[in-house]
């Protein structure tokens, strides 16, 4: 049962990091080659305290898409007075895709390639697992 739940577990933490990383490549590109810059407006600011301790600051913004609709998203790291305005990005394609304009060099951004990398290895590993395990066999080949 704990080879079940171990290839489980590895199948599922591949996924989960493939998926996060390839998410971020796919916003990335659609943002850097496809985007399009706008003004938006500041609709909230303030700050959280940190799970870790310390302070974030955080903005709220909306901004209206070339076919009018008003799109609204928030980030961290960024402070702001109510109604100023600032550059957002957004996927010119898929305006619901969108951050503020120079926003995307954390940490997750410069490893998003890595992610996926280690994502698919633990994906792959963990299926193979599985199927090993469905024949009947573990991994050093007994039945």
């Amino acid at each position: 049962m704990r080879d079940w739940i171990g290839a489980l577990a590895a199948t599922l933490f591949g996924l989960g990091l493939a998926v996060v990383g390839g998410r971020l490549v796919v916003y990335d590109e659609l943002l850097e080659n496809g985007g399009e810059t706008v003004v938006a407006e500041i609709t909230a600011s303030g700050s959280v305290r940190r799970s870790s301790g310390g302070y974030v600051d955080y903005i709220r913004y909306w901004f209206t898409d070339p076919k009018g609709r008003v799109r609204s998203g928030q980030s961290s790291g960024y402070a702001g007075q109510v109604g100023e305005t600032i550059l957002v990005r957004y996927a010119s394609r898929f305006p619901g895709i969108h951050r503020v304009s120079g926003e995307g060099a954390g940490l997750g951004y410069r490893w998003r390639w890595v992610l996926v990398a280690i994502g698919l290895l633990f994906l792959f590993a963990g299926v193979r697992w599985l199927l090993l395990l469905r024949a009947g066999r573990d991994n050093s080949g007994r039945r």
